[in-house]
Order: structure tokens, then sequence, then C-alpha cells
């Protein structure tokens, strides 16, 4: 566990959207995955646990991006979780200790998310000039 917290703090950051030094890079999360961290953020009494939430099938997974710390109940990444194949958007708390032993999206699978987030989801229409 203490080397999962070192690992966190040292790890390379970028400014969120809203200003915030978060740690650089997507990560991806499975659905069995996304079940527990979903399951600790409840178990912690973090306010944000990705209601709503059901995996799109045995193989969705999401992508995971911190957007802000939070340090109270307890110390945790404000993060967005956009599931894969067209499934939907959450917020989920995540210790910093889980987020950092995610593993990182890797290059493919950001090109889908990129593809279906400006293209797949626009259902029954085209995109406004």
């Amino acid at each position: 566990m203490r080397l999962g917290l070192l690992r966190a703090r040292y790890e390379r950051r970028v400014l969120s959207p809203l200003g915030w030094p978060v740690p650089a890079g997507a990560r991806r999360a499975s659905a069995r995955e996304m079940a527990t961290l979903i399951e600790t953020a409840r178990e912690r009494g973090y306010s944000r646990t990705a209601k709503g939430y059901e995996p799109a099938g045995p193989d969705a997974w999401c992508a995971i991006v911190a957007v802000l710390y939070e340090s109270t109940p307890e110390p945790a990444w404000i993060c967005i979780a956009r599931q894969s194949g067209g499934g939907g958007t959450y917020r989920v708390d995540i210790a910093p200790a889980d987020f950092a032993r995610l593993r990182r999206l890797r290059a493919a699978q950001k090109d889908a998310l990129i593809q279906q987030l400006m293209v797949g989801d626009r259902r029954g229409g085209s995109p406004r000039d």
C-alpha cells in the first residue's frame, strides 16, 4: 500500500480544466474494477458514486480522468468515468492509491474514445454547422 501512495505522490501532473493539478493521463477500469471502485466509494462515504452505472457488457471498460482533489471525508480524486461502447458518463470519487493502481489508457483506446465522443454520440442526427 505504501508503494502505491509514493507512486501517486510523485506522478506527473497536468492542470485540469478547473485549473487544479491532477494526475496526467486517462486511466482504464474494467467492469469488475469499476464495480469495486464504486463499492469502495460507498464504504468510504464519498458523495460521488457513479449513480446509475450499469456495465454495457462483460467486455465493457471505463476511461477515467481525475478533475479535482477532495480532502473530505477522506482524500480522493473527483473523477469522470466514460463507459466504452457508447455508455454513459459518471462521476466517481477514487482514493489516490486506488487511482494510481489503475492501468493507463492505451493509445488505441484513446483514439476509440475520441472517435466516440466526436462522432458516435450524435444519435439520430449529424453535427450542426
